[in-house]
């Protein structure tokens, strides 16, 4: 069976987080969230501007779909869910047939419990989907905020992987359904 992959639901975390499609118009505010230093550190070596002109491609993507993160009404991150058999690079890995992929950063409110809460329910609602089977997601195996949240939320670690660009590592963690 194949599962849809573009995701157009917006996501109801409690207490006052929650997460919607993301749109052009909120590009400016992707950008100001990309530049903090705590986003910008871990994220990505590329211009800003380059970051928010490939976030506004995955808005009209077909496989990836954008989320931006709010709490009380004010954006505080981004989050996306990609179905990871229509990227090549990921069917290189034979990554089950039904596996979608997390990705998402918080920009504020850190060390809240905010990026457990906001990825469980991510998975919840993937989980919901008929057919999926794994959820996966890869952070740097530096990073031990992301990990220990991505843990809190129920993913388990695989190993460490080489990762999209020459030189990066990444953690591949996953959720079978």
């Amino acid at each position: 069976m194949m599962v849809r992959s573009k995701l157009d639901w917006s996501l109801d975390a409690g207490a006052g987080l929650t997460a919607r499609p993301l749109v052009h118009g909120d590009l400016d505010v992707m950008g100001r969230l990309l530049a903090e230093p705590e986003v910008a550190f871990w994220y990505d070596d590329s211009p800003i501007a380059e970051q928010v002109a490939e976030l506004g491609a995955h808005i009209e993507s077909d496989c990836v779909s954008p989320f931006l993160v709010v709490l009380g009404g004010q954006p505080i991150g981004y989050i996306q869910a990609y179905h990871a058999n229509r990227d090549p690079w990921w069917t290189a890995f034979g990554v089950p047939q039904e596996t979608f992929g997390l990705d998402m950063f918080l920009a504020e409110c850190r060390e809240c419990g905010l990026g457990p809460r906001l990825t469980r329910a991510m998975i919840d609602r993937l989980c919901a989907m008929d057919g999926i089977r794994r959820i996966q997601i890869d952070p740097d195996p530096a990073n031990g905020r992301a990990i220990r949240a991505y843990e809190k939320a129920g993913f388990r670690i695989i190993g460490v992987f080489p990762g999209y660009y020459p030189g990066e590592e990444m953690l591949y963690m996953t959720i079978e359904t």
